[in-house]
């Protein structure tokens, strides 16, 4: 009854969400951006399901048969048949529902870091190599590390998480009809949107982590060596930072353990030193360690930093309640149903609470608890992948308990409703980020919010949006959001010379030189400002006035020839054909391969 209820409700908070898709129930609302004859089917289609719970909840219960017994699963040989079975159209799926912009997350940055070759860890240094290292196996085969080339990455992640999933299914499922409710749900989170070509570090991260619990969960009942669980932890911490929330989980199975106390401190030291060995093997040195930290607090600090990033709302607060409930509701909206059960049908007692469930809520108490802190200064649906990877142990919390409630014995009714609903919550959302025009609106949506999202939050959404529509070449439409982007950040010097470049490529160079001398002022050591200036300068004819920019952008930016070129020609324009002369002689000497690019203009401006 209290699995119906939960489902009934949730079934029509979707469907008010989708009714009226705004910013504030961006985990229930993804229907409603759809067109409406799939928005109808979609909504009717969960209504349905809830309806199938509801009549099977008002029916007497079946008798359930005690949980298996603990030891080894039975099956496992036919749930790696299964696993293997999924591989061919599950990729499938995932590469036909590729998420077709990068507007969530950072997937715009990691592009351009596979594009330009610059390696950044940021919090994912061993993601970070991932990364690179299969983008020079796409240059390799001769393409380009472009959207769709890299997008193949978390698609292959996905389809490496599904025989992890099978093996999790089956650790907390051991009979047939429990593994395909369990297997079910966990391959229909909200979070399995990471896999459909979303680029971002976080699908790395979560097979990692996916990883770790599998291999916790084995040991919780005895089975592998105890060597093989800490390399795990200390990969997956490796790969995303924040996985070290993992840690009070692997505390718990080492304290059980009964082996000698001197194996015990020194499985317990293992996983940091693998990992420190990783972050120095990755040339990620201690001073970079605190990095993450400090860009995840930004949202809560004070003083003029906490005036631009800080969100309008207090921590202890609605507004904070109602993002950590939304990201609930997008990443594992089943599991937290069956969570609510499980606490209702023991009447809050948790009973009984085997090896493998006492390893999972040691997992996700602290990754729940990391989620809850957290206030980053952008809007909050964009953090919907972090919030998925401190949410991915609970959701597994959340399908070890529910199988609990029919004895690991679920009747086909019960199956097909649950599942069902999954599907049709990460559909939604799939099928949203599948098309372009839904995901801009949604977006645009999100980030619209000046009553929960920090400044700096919305002038990071709008220049999204902007740099969205200029790789499209559409800069009359990326303008009102760099302007946009000023009116929410004025202090950031980008801001300025984002629209003094869209006014650039609209050939109105005499409304972009304000905006680039801001841009100058406010952040002077920034090269893109000063050249940009310069190339307005001599487009407007001004070419003396051209000089200074592009002497400082050359002085900032030494290494790209095609600043010297346009100084020369700055110079060469206003009479100064011997200090011109002089600036191409050294473009020669330099770059000698430089001159084939002469036949090409060089008066574009930077971004």
């Amino acid at each position: 009854m209290w699995l119906a209820a939960g489902s009934v409700l949730y079934t029509l908070l979707v469907l008010s969400a989708s009714m009226r898709a705004g910013p504030r129930g961006w985990g229930l609302h993804a229907a409603g951006f759809l067109a409406p004859p799939l928005r109808i089917a979609l909504l009717a289609a969960l209504a349905g399901f809830a309806a199938l719970l509801a009549v099977r909840a008002l029916r007497p219960a079946h008798a359930a048969g005690p949980p298996a017994a603990p030891g080894r699963p039975r099956g496992t040989g036919r749930s790696l048949v299964w696993a293997l079975a999924l591989l061919p159209p599950y990729a499938a799926l995932l590469w036909l529902l590729r998420a077709r912009t990068q507007l969530l997350g950072d997937g715009a940055v990691w592009l351009s870091t596979a594009k330009s070759g610059e390696h950044r860890a940021y919090s994912e240094p061993l993601f970070a190599a991932l990364w690179h290292a299969f983008a020079g196996l796409v240059r390799a085969t001769g393409a380009a590390p472009d959207a769709s080339t890299m997008g193949l990455f978390p698609i292959l992640c996905g389809v490496a998480a599904v025989p992890i999933l099978a093996g999790i299914a089956r650790e907390i499922a051991p009979s047939t009809r429990g593994f395909v409710l369990a297997l079910g749900l966990l391959l229909t989170l909200g979070g399995s949107q990471l896999y459909f070509g979303y680029i971002e570090s976080y699908p790395a991260g979560a097979v990692f982590i996916l990883l770790y619990l599998w291999l916790a969960l084995r040991r919780a009942r005895g089975a592998d060596s105890p060597w093989i669980l800490p390399v795990a932890l200390g990969v997956a911490a490796a790969t995303h930072l924040g996985a070290l929330y993992l840690v009070p989980s692997y505390l718990v199975l080492v304290w059980l353990d009964k082996r000698p106390v001197a194996q015990r401190l020194l499985l317990l030291a293992l996983p940091f030193l693998i990992l420190v060995a990783l972050l120095f093997a990755l040339q990620y040195r201690p001073a970079q360690w605190t990095a993450p930290l400090r860009a995840a607090t930004s949202g809560v600090r004070e003083g003029f930093e906490g005036a631009t990033f800080h969100r309008p709302y207090a921590f202890l607060s609605y507004g904070h309640l109602a993002d950590i409930l939304n990201a609930v509701l997008l990443a594992m909206p089943v599991p937290a149903l069956l969570l609510l059960a499980w606490a209702g049908a023991t009447r809050g007692g948790f009973r009984p609470f085997s090896p493998d469930l006492r390893t999972l809520a040691a997992a996700a108490v602290p990754g729940f608890l990391l989620l809850a802190s957290l206030m980053t200064p952008v809007a909050p649906a964009q953090d919907w992948d972090l919030a998925v990877i401190f949410l991915l142990p609970a959701a597994v919390l959340g399908v070890a308990a529910g199988v609990r409630l029919w004895g690991d014995r679920p009747d086909a009714a019960t199956t097909a409703g649950l599942i069902g609903i999954s599907v049709v919550s990460l559909l939604s959302f799939v099928l949203v980020n599948a098309s372009e025009e839904a995901s801009v609106q949604r977006f645009r949506a999100l980030v619209n919010d000046p009553v929960r999202v920090s400044r700096y939050g919305r002038a990071y959404g709008k220049s999204v949006l902007e740099l969205y529509y200029r790789d499209l070449g559409r800069y009359g439409a990326a303008l009102p959001y760099a302007r946009a982007a000023v009116l929410a950040e004025p202090t950031n010097p980008r801001n300025w010379t984002n629209v003094g470049y869209e006014l650039m490529r609209l050939d109105r160079h005499d409304e972009a030189v304000p905006y680039l001398r801001e841009g100058i002022r406010r952040g002077p050591e920034r090269w893109e400002g000063n050249y940009n200036l310069g190339l307005s300068y001599i487009k407007l004819g001004r070419y003396a006035e051209a000089v200074p920019p592009l002497v400082e952008a050359v002085r900032i930016r030494g290494d790209l020839p095609v600043l010297r070129h346009n100084l020369g020609l700055a110079l060469y324009r206003s009479g100064r054909a011997d200090s011109a002369l002089v600036v191409w002689r050294e473009i020669l000497a330099r770059w000698p391969g430089y001159a084939a690019s002469l036949r090409l203009t060089q008066e574009t401006p930077t971004e």
